[in-house]
């Protein structure tokens, strides 16, 4: 990611958000020479939702295979495109075009790629925003998997 943004013209900025260690922030801090790269830290409550609001586009460039990573679920319920690794359930989350972007997984130019298109397009977040589906509540998909489970008990 960090080396994608090189490729990212000003002003746009690159804010790192998750639980970081001393030992990553080092790490991170040394790989970054670019001003406009932030590493943020973790978020939680309030500070979760007004990073949203501040966002153009989520970029997940997870290598692992992740099942169903919230993040994703959090930003298509604030209306966020994303652009995500192609692999495992980060892709199958995505409609490629319409909800967000996939890249291969490693890939910086290409990663640099998709994130250029948001630059080019400036319609494009929008575009993406509006057909993004509504996303279910915890507790709407809590009572959905409790009424599954139940049905199947019942058979």
């Amino acid at each position: 990611l960090i080396d994608a943004f090189h490729r990212i013209p000003a002003p746009h900025e690159l804010k790192l958000y998750g639980p970081i260690t001393h030992e990553m922030r080092s790490a991170l801090s040394e790989r970054i020479s670019n001003p406009r790269i932030s590493i943020m830290g973790e978020l939680s409550g309030d500070r979760k939702a007004d990073a949203f609001s501040a966002i153009d586009v989520l970029v997940l460039p997870s290598r692992c295979h992740e099942n169903c990573p919230l993040v994703i679920l959090e930003a298509f319920a604030a209306k966020i495109p994303v652009i995500v690794a192609d692999a495992g359930g980060m892709a199958e989350l995505v409609e490629e075009g319409q909800t967000g972007l996939t890249f291969p997984p490693g890939d910086s130019a290409a990663l640099a790629q998709c994130m250029l298109r948001f630059v080019a397009e400036p319609r494009l977040k929008d575009r993406m925003a509006a057909a993004i589906p509504p996303q279910k509540t915890m507790t709407e998909h809590a009572g959905e998997m409790v009424a599954l489970y139940r049905a199947l008990g019942a058979s």
